[in-house]
């Protein structure tokens, strides 16, 4: 009986350790990232408002995109970064963020050259494990356009993941489905986040919020730099300045010999929200991981 007695605890014992290893490897997996932003409050006298957006990621459904996302957020990548949206109706049901920030009173591209991130981790990448909805509650990885063999399309054979730049849907979104890595989700029924995604839904509410802006590139592909503005040269100028015929060497992708190439790479439209003054009205302040 007492070595039945023994077996029995040691067998508990093992069991607990288990059970205590596996969570600590599911929170080893979930990530916890935190989004310190600020929205402009046009209701409120014009001021500032803090906001917090909590978002888990999730590494053991996609862990090279998650490990960079997380190594870009040790290196304050995201810190004073604008959030903005498309002006093409094709992509108005997702705010951006990650690679337009201000410096100087303008507008630029957070210009750190960032390695670009293996094939994607998706369903048609060939990872079927971070198939995860894209709707509200969902934060996914923009797409680099850029196929496994490190040529440029536009097609679905784009399997590339991308680099560092967000997309989170204010709906669902089936076509994403399948063909974008969705590396996190965050809690829809957490006040601090509602609270957060509503005032930046506010933000783009209405054109008195917003600038437009277009965002173009100039040159000629260089492939060797394709890690550098993905070798031509970014500019973005406000919408009311920018004339397509006046722009010298101004890059349009039927330039070049292999027709389907970077073709989302010609000149394209979006709304930034601005301040009464014309700084940025949201925009991450600081990411951590806690």
């Amino acid at each position: 009986m007492k070595r039945m007695k023994k077996v029995f605890i040691n067998l508990v014992a093992v069991m607990l350790a288990l059970f205590a290893c596996f969570n600590f490897t599911a929170c080893e997996d979930i990530k916890k990232l935190e989004l310190n932003i600020q929205v402009y409050d046009y209701a409120d006298n014009g001021s500032m408002q803090d906001y917090t957006l909590s978002i888990d990621l999730y590494r053991h459904l996609a862990p090279t995109t998650v490990d960079a996302i997380v190594n870009y957020v040790k290196e304050g990548h995201y810190d004073g970064t604008a959030f903005y949206k498309f002006k093409n109706s094709s992509y108005s049901s997702q705010i951006m963020l990650g690679d337009l920030i201000a410096s100087d009173n303008s507008i630029v591209k957070e210009n750190t050259v960032k390695p670009e991130l293996p094939k994607g981790e998706f369903e048609k990448g060939g990872t079927t494990g971070s198939n995860l909805v894209n709707a509200k509650g969902s934060v996914g990885l923009w797409r680099s356009w850029m196929k496994a063999d490190g040529s440029y399309t536009t097609s679905s054979t784009a399997m590339k993941s991308g680099r560092s730049t967000w997309f989170i849907p204010t709906e669902t979104i089936s076509a994403y489905n399948g063909y974008f890595c969705v590396f996190g989700q965050y809690d829809t029924a957490d006040e601090n986040n509602v609270d957060a995604l509503d005032a930046l839904t506010k933000a783009f509410a209405t054109s008195t919020n917003y600038d437009e802006y277009v965002i173009y590139y100039t040159g000629t592909y260089d492939a060797t730099k394709a890690n550098e503005n993905y070798g031509l040269t970014f500019n973005i100028a406000l919408a009311e300045d920018f004339d397509s015929n006046a722009v010298e060497n101004l890059y349009k992708s039927e330039d070049t010999e292999n027709k389907a190439g970077l073709v989302c790479y010609d000149y394209y439209s979006v709304y930034i929200p601005v301040t009464a003054n014309g700084a940025l009205a949201a925009k991450v302040v600081s990411a951590k991981i806690v």
